[in-house]
């Protein structure tokens, strides 16, 4: 026979001292958490995004020290030379020497990353298209079925309406000519090298060549501190909106550029 209890006598299992126990492993864990330094913070966002020579005199002028040998840092600052020429190539929009370069240091990447190649891809057509060699930018673009992914679909249609405009730099997609984009390519390049060498995990397709299966892993997240620290905020954020059932949806972007305009609210 079952009997349901309803709170009329006292509960067999102990749910308040489950309840209690939770909240006070939370509470060591939130407790145990040690921040990092500042200077650590903008150290580690240099080095991890690839600019070196910022990264270098900034680790001097702090008297930061030596990051040790095996951990996360140390296997940042190994790439970090290659990694910022590889940016300043992809700012510079020499998208052959670039590629050169990572065929060179790492040859195998451009196959096991596809998105990798593709960015490439991208940056010399766009490069064509601001030099205004159509007849060249329309063999590249057939080049994008080489390792095409349905997702990057609206990148490859904003490719092709470029060709639709006298002059593309005035256009509704003058934003695929910017130095913005030109640092979305060369974040997700950078972010593609610390995959291939296992520093972080594949932020585009891991560890698959084109048209092959994808193979899992275990390794850290591919973020900054810096990134992760704000992700972690918009996770707060969004559970004290949660369980306070009021406030609007917190963005990180909208937070960030209040507070460059002058109008920061307190945290």
């Amino acid at each position: 026979m079952v009997r349901a209890n309803f709170g009329d006598s006292p509960y067999m299992f102990d749910l308040e001292g489950m309840r209690t126990e939770q909240e006070r492993v939370k509470n060591l864990a939130i407790d145990s958490f040690v921040c990092p330094s500042l200077d650590f913070i903008v150290y580690n966002y240099l080095a991890y995004y690839g600019y070196a020579d910022t990264a270098s005199a900034f680790k001097c002028s702090r008297g930061l020290p030596d990051s040790e040998p095996g951990s996360f840092d140390h296997r940042l600052e190994q790439s970090l030379p290659t990694r910022a020429l590889v940016r300043r190539l992809v700012m510079d929009r020499e998208a052959k020497a670039c590629a050169e370069l990572i065929r060179s240091e790492y040859p195998d990447m451009l196959n096991r990353i596809e998105d990798a190649e593709f960015g490439l891809e991208v940056l010399a057509y766009l490069n064509h298209i601001q030099k205004q060699q159509i007849q060249d930018a329309i063999l590249f673009l057939k080049k994008f079925k080489k390792c095409y992914n349905p997702k990057n679909a609206n990148t490859v249609d904003a490719c092709c309406a470029l060709l639709c405009y006298r002059d593309p730099s005035k256009s509704p997609l003058a934003y695929m000519l910017s130095t913005e984009e030109a640092e979305r390519i060369a974040d997700k390049l950078n972010e593609a090298i610390l995959a291939f060498l296992g520093v972080i995990e594949s932020p585009l397709i891991p560890a698959t060549t084109c048209g092959g299966e994808a193979k899992g892993d275990d390794r850290p997240p591919n973020s900054s501190v810096l990134g992760r620290m704000l992700n972690r905020l918009n996770v707060i954020r969004a559970m004290l909106r949660t369980n306070n059932r009021s406030g609007e949806i917190f963005s990180v972007h909208g937070f960030l550029c209040r507070a460059l305009k002058g109008g920061g609210e307190a945290m």
